[in-house]
């Protein structure tokens, strides 16, 4: 079986320090504790700002490293806690161009069509996060994110719908 290479790694272009800082709120984001995942939220608000901050160059590798590492993971507390990190990034993200906001904007609508419906649910609440932040800045992807929405309103299992 051959292994699944990157070219360039995204964590290679992540400096040491945002690195551990990223894994970090990650980890946190997938932790059953409310708490835990506050302080991941905050610690992935904390990491958005300081890419803004002089270093716009690490958007890139880090919604790559999210979306690659735990949003595409077979386990779904890892989806669901990059998930909330991408709800978290997302008002930042925008202000700064629309090329991130696609990643992330491509990343839920694909959550959405996840096999769990507790992901599917939490792709949900982030898409809302984005449009509620970004408003009408996304007017040129409402086509896109509508019908992902319609796609999963229109499931046959409730559970999403419900939320559990």
């Amino acid at each position: 079986m051959e292994e699944k290479k990157e070219s360039p790694r995204a964590n290679e272009q992540i400096p040491p320090e945002n690195f551990e800082l990223l894994t970090n709120a990650l980890k946190n984001l997938s932790d059953r504790s409310p708490d835990k995942r506050k302080q991941g939220i905050a610690d992935v608000e904390k990491l958005t700002r300081a890419f803004y901050e002089g270093r716009q160059d690490l958007e890139k590798p880090v919604l790559t490293f999210i979306r690659s590492r735990v949003i595409e993971s077979p386990v779904s507390r890892f989806k669901k806690g990059g998930l909330l990190a991408f709800g978290s990034m997302c008002s930042s993200v925008i202000d700064h161009g629309k090329e991130g906001i696609h990643t992330i904007i491509a990343a839920t609508t694909k959550a959405m069509n996840d096999d769990d419906s507790k992901v599917r649910f939490a792709a949900c609440e982030t898409m809302y996060n984005i449009l509620n932040s970004c408003r009408i800045k996304l007017i040129d992807e409402i086509c896109f994110i509508l019908d992902s929405i319609i796609g999963v309103t229109s499931a046959p299992d409730n559970p999403t719908i419900a939320g559990h």
